[in-house]
């Protein structure tokens, strides 16, 4: 083959990556909308205890981890990082604080599993409270 043919074919291969490239960097978000974090907290406060999830012997843990601290309900979900479980405050009672937990599937949702944290702000101080999830299509 001489020079400049294959020259011409690494020229156009470099180009068609580069298209794609563009292309998939478009569909990306660089923030969340929805008001969450992508990733873990890194300060959480008290562990609360999370009822109405289903308890497997999965190694990540529940879907639902939540925390008390200073104003605000910590609360990480796991799914889909582009369309993340997003938490509601419902009630909050004497002991327990009634979340619901819907999907944000707005869009083309990523085929990974990966946490959000969400701050939820409250007006009281929840340590030794019980977070009741209830999750909604």
């Amino acid at each position: 083959m001489p020079r400049h043919a294959r020259i011409r074919r690494v020229g156009l291969a470099a180009a068609g990556l580069a298209v794609a490239a563009l292309a998939l960097s478009a569909c990306a978000e660089s923030e969340p909308d929805h008001g969450g974090v992508r990733g873990e907290p890194t300060l959480t406060g008290q562990a609360l205890v999370v009822t109405g999830i289903d308890e497997t012997p999965d190694p990540l843990g529940p879907e639902v981890r939540a925390w008390a601290t200073d104003g605000y309900l910590v609360v990480t979900t796991l799914g889909s990082s582009s369309c993340p479980n997003i938490p509601e405050i419902d009630e909050i009672t004497d002991d327990t604080v009634s979340l619901s937990i819907s999907s944000d599937t707005e869009g083309p949702c990523t085929a990974d599993l990966g946490p959000t944290t969400f701050e939820l702000p409250v007006d009281q101080d929840l340590a030794g409270y019980t977070v009741d999830v209830t999750f909604e299509n």
